[in-house]
């Protein structure tokens, strides 16, 4: 008799990007020689409004070099990843470690080690494309070349009078700061980062994409994607889009995820129109502005 075939099914490999946040580990002070990891996340999650997969930043509890420092321990990783999980939150890799770190938390975790972009770095992947975008733009400007494909400029702060300093001490942006514009759209996969500035985006924001920036952020089309203002924690940065439809939006150290807010009654949200984010005792808040009859 012969026997009947059974079909089987194939794995296919497909490109994707996918927005997953990431949580910096902000080197705690031990207490009887161990980091009280419970603690940590009880303290710091209460404004972050996340459910879901997280990606851990472990560079500030890895080897540096110094005979002073010692890195995480495996048991102080696995209280770390048992009280993420606790409020919903699952690690799925690290970034930004020591090798000893990786190692440690592959072997004991099977946490893989993803290649990650050192924002505060001097020579970090968005500070790296800004320094060639800058290189083209001043090669472009010696040619005189008119059809020159350049999405990016800078522009200059105005200069005050020594004598006469500006009296409002809260400003929007990073004191003397420029804000970096970008003549066109931010596409999905795409990031843009404006250390020590604001971001100005003449065009949109596509789902996927990503746009960071040390102080405001102001998108003139369509902002579907996650924008992330006041990077260094400048709690005055506001995000500004023509049209709000975003997948997830951060100001300072607070950040949430986009599909819930009705629920969370952050302020008037109306799809699609021009929209104002802020930061309010911790908290953000939404307003979009809705044109009269």
């Amino acid at each position: 008799m012969q026997r009947a075939k059974v079909a089987i099914g194939r794995l296919q490999v497909l490109g994707g990007a996918y927005l997953v946040p990431t949580l910096r580990l902000n080197a705690p002070v031990r207490v009887d020689g161990q980091y009280d990891m419970h603690r940590l996340v009880q303290d710091s999650h209460t404004s972050w409004n996340l459910r879901g997969p997280v990606i851990l930043d472990l560079e500030n509890v890895s080897s540096n070099g110094s005979p002073h420092n010692s890195p995480i321990r495996s048991s102080e990783l696995r209280s770390l990843l048992h009280a993420l999980k606790g409020i919903h939150l699952y690690p799925i890799g690290i970034t930004n470690a020591s090798q000893d770190v990786k190692t440690m938390a592959w072997n004991s975790h099977q946490l893989p080690s993803l290649i990650g972009t050192r924002m505060d770095e001097e020579q970090s992947d968005g500070e790296l494309t800004r320094m060639a975008m800058n290189q083209l733009l001043e090669e472009a400007i010696e040619k005189e070349d008119s059809t020159a494909n350049i999405i990016e400029e800078r522009i200059e702060p105005a200069t005050t009078n020594a004598e006469t300093p500006l009296k409002d001490e809260k400003t929007n942006t990073l004191p003397n700061a420029g804000m970096m514009l970008v003549e066109g759209s931010v596409r999905t996969g795409q990031q843009v980062y404006a250390k020590d500035q604001g971001l100005i985006v003449m065009g949109s924001v596509h789902s996927g994409a990503e746009v960071l920036a040390d102080g405001d952020i102001h998108v003139y089309g369509t902002l579907k994607g996650r924008a992330l203002a006041g990077i260094g924690g400048n709690n005055n940065a506001k995000v500004f889009a023509q049209k709000f439809d975003a997948e997830l939006i951060s100001i300072a150290d607070t950040f949430t995820t986009c599909d819930e807010l009705e629920a969370r009654e952050l302020g008037t949200i109306v799809e699609d129109k021009p929209t104002i984010i802020w930061l309010e005792n911790s908290v953000l808040r939404f307003k979009s502005i809705v044109p009269g009859p």
